[in-house]
């Protein structure tokens, strides 16, 4: 294994983890207003989200034993414009929301908690005039300020949470597989990767809606990098993308560079993970054994945990505490076996042992920190998964598995309240959030998991009248749950304007 001061000096190998999807241009329109009778277009796009598994990237594993051994910057691109609504200032930060370690920000509560009927509060227009071949990837959400911030095919849009309104835009055109960070740091500050061919870089201002510098990405000859299927993550000040081909870590303030690297070495960087701390998992050789570092500020290496002979790691789902996923080296499969919990020092805690078989990991396809159905409760130590499909008495069904990280245990395991899918989502109000999906004759509903049992019962109950909009789903979208309310995106876009026929949609 290659051990150094700075986890950056290298090259990441190939990620097998990444596709390429496809995205549109976003439109400067009002949002929609909803009634009932679009309810389902968020519905049926969540359905999707467990269904259409081609558009994302899962990983099934099994719970059991434990083991403990184991163009050269256009000026224009920072130009600002839009709405007389939403956020500003510095404060209203903080983590919180879905996925992994809560790693999303949540805006000052300015939504108050609805009954059980859920509607749709509003839901934006979708992107029109954008060139692609096929699709493009439009990842990239953030929620900051009293703004829900999407990155569009053009640039960054935000829209006031309360109202769905225009608060600003940003302009940054992007490719058909550019990324972008999934959390931002200090003061709504995060990074981008943009141009036609997501050759660059931008640290953004969410607070008040402002480039703050652009960077083309470091190249060996110094040509255009071609950074595809890239993975971007900011913590605290710093921001680092890593693709195959190179990598390179930002002061986000300033944009000062605080690594490069873009040669080929025997070691090199292979993945990022951000949130409440950076974390990079670092691969050798063709065993693919490697190590996970944490990072400070600096770019410096504090700590780190080099991985047991025949494991390969491959997530950090994720960073405080820091969890990751490990595969057999051995075989040719990235299937997770193995469920790595580290301490703040980097040493191991506790190694979960998982039937690859059992559980799925949904994953955006261009950012593999992000698997939405992983949620992590720091308070409660407690990791929740979401198991495979399998029969049940009248339909298709599922559970949710909460693992015990001190102990390494499974605690419960919590069913649907209605046969069929059920997903972990996020925290609230000291209970695990999850989304059931629903079927024809049942429309689904938000659930709310106790924490000491894990019985399920109904929190936000979905209409039945908007069954119909299902069929209007074509890409699988991604559920946030942010500010009392549940945001329901499409990760991608499609060239066949008449394919797109969600964006983004605010349910409450």
């Amino acid at each position: 294994l290659c051990i150094r001061d700075s986890p950056y000096g290298q090259q990441p190998g190939p990620n097998p983890y990444y596709q390429q999807p496809t995205h549109p241009m976003p439109s400067t329109g009002m949002p929609q207003g909803g009634g009932s009778k679009k309810l389902l277009v968020i519905i049926a796009s969540v359905v999707a989200v467990a269904l259409v598994a081609v558009t994302a990237v899962f990983f099934a594993t099994r719970g059991g034993d434990t083991d403990d051994s184991a163009n050269k910057g256009d000026k224009k691109s920072g130009e600002t414009s839009g709405g007389t609504e939403g956020g500003g200032g510095d404060e209203g930060g903080g983590t919180g929301g879905s996925g992994p370690d809560a790693m999303r920000d949540v805006p000052p509560t300015t939504v108050p908690k609805q009954d059980q009927d859920a509607e749709i509060a509003w839901q934006a227009k979708v992107p029109e005039g954008f060139q692609v071949d096929t699709s493009m990837y439009t990842t990239g959400v953030w929620f900051f300020g009293g703004n829900v911030i999407r990155y569009e095919p053009d640039g960054l849009r935000a829209y006031n949470i309360k109202s769905g309104k225009e608060a600003w835009f940003l302009k940054a055109v992007r490719g058909d597989s550019c990324n972008a960070a999934e959390t931002s740091g200090n003061g709504g500050k995060t990074l981008i990767q943009w141009g036609l061919k997501c050759e660059k870089a931008m640290g953004v201002d969410l607070a008040k809606g402002r480039q703050l510098w652009e960077k083309d990405l470091p190249s060996p000859d110094g040509d255009v990098a071609r950074a595809t299927t890239a993975q971007v993550a900011v913590s605290g000040n710093l921001g680092g993308i890593v693709w195959i081909g190179g990598n390179v870590g930002y002061r986000l303030s300033d944009g000062k560079e605080l690594w490069s690297n873009n040669r080929y070495e025997t070691c090199r960087d292979y993945s990022y993970g951000g949130g409440e701390a950076f974390v990079v998992i670092n691969r050798c050789g063709f065993n693919r054994e490697g190590t996970v570092r944490m990072v400070d500020q600096d770019g410096k290496t504090t700590a780190e945990w080099k991985a047991p002979a025949g494991n390969t790691p491959q997530n950090v789902y994720s960073t405080s505490p820091v969890i990751v996923g490990l595969s057999r080296a051995a075989e040719s499969s990235f299937k997770i076996s193995n469920l790595a919990v580290l301490s703040d020092s980097m040493k191991l805690r506790k190694r979960i042992s998982i039937d690859p078989e059992r559980y799925t990991f949904s994953c955006a396809a261009l950012s593999m920190g992000h698997c939405w159905n992983v949620v992590v409760d720091k308070e409660s130590e407690l990791l929740f998964l979401e198991t495979k499909m399998h029969q049940g008495d009248r339909r298709s069904t599922n559970e949710i598995v909460a693992y015990n990280l001190d102990s390494g245990k499974v605690a419960w395991t919590s069913e649907p309240t209605v046969e069929g899918q059920t997903s972990p989502l996020a925290m609230h109000d000291g209970k695990l959030l999850a989304l059931e999906m629903g079927s024809f004759s049942d429309p689904g509903m938000l659930t709310e998991v106790d924490l000491r049992t894990g019985k399920a019962k109904p929190f936000l109950r979905f209409s039945s009248d908007e069954r119909d909009a299902i069929r209007d789903v074509y890409f699988r979208p991604l559920p946030y749950w942010a500010d009392n309310t549940l945001f329901v995106t499409s990760p991608r876009l499609s060239a066949r304007p008449e394919s797109n026929r969600g964006w983004l949609v605010a349910i409450r």
